[in-house]
């Protein structure tokens, strides 16, 4: 649900007032989805482990997502990040991971990787991908098979800040 206050846009936690830093893309188009109901990614930086030859190797639409954030003011990052993550944050600010959170994928441990950087979960929310038009999950690995779609199934949305 996309809400408009005095100049402001939010969809779900997300704010056109707020400087947001997303990580790990995939093939943009989350990030895209908040660019378009914003009317621009200025407030955005987005971020994938993947280097751009990587990108259009495994997504069909990653370049074409780069490119249209480009124009909407996005700045694009590619390769690496929690361990910088905390160095990028102002006073305030928040890292969100969006991540399953059933068996394997919660054995990544991804609160436990935050803590030994130096952050702190404020925030845990329910993740809903109907909650977010054009946004298309993706694999993440395997080739050409990344580009497919799969089952969100169980995932929660970590809001991180500094200690």
């Amino acid at each position: 649900m996309i809400v408009m206050e005095d100049s402001e846009i939010r969809i779900r936690h997300y704010s056109s007032k707020h400087k947001i830093l997303l990580v790990g893309e995939g093939d943009f188009s989350f990030s895209l989805c908040l660019a378009s109901a914003f009317g621009s990614a200025t407030n955005i930086t987005a971020t994938s482990l993947d280097s751009e030859d990587e990108l259009s190797k495994k997504y069909m639409d990653a370049m074409v997502n780069v490119s249209m954030l480009a124009r909407f003011g996005c700045d694009v990052q590619h390769e690496g990040f929690l361990e910088n993550a905390k160095e990028m944050l102002e006073e305030n600010g928040e890292i969100h991971i969006t991540h399953k959170t059933t068996y394997p994928f919660s054995d990544w441990e991804i609160e436990r990787l935050a803590k030994a950087e130096g952050l702190k979960l404020a925030k845990e929310s329910k993740f809903e991908r109907s909650h977010y038009p054009g946004y298309n999950n993706k694999r993440g690995s395997g080739g050409r098979e990344s580009d497919k779609y799969f089952p969100v199934g169980e995932c929660s949305t970590l809001m991180f800040i500094q200690k």
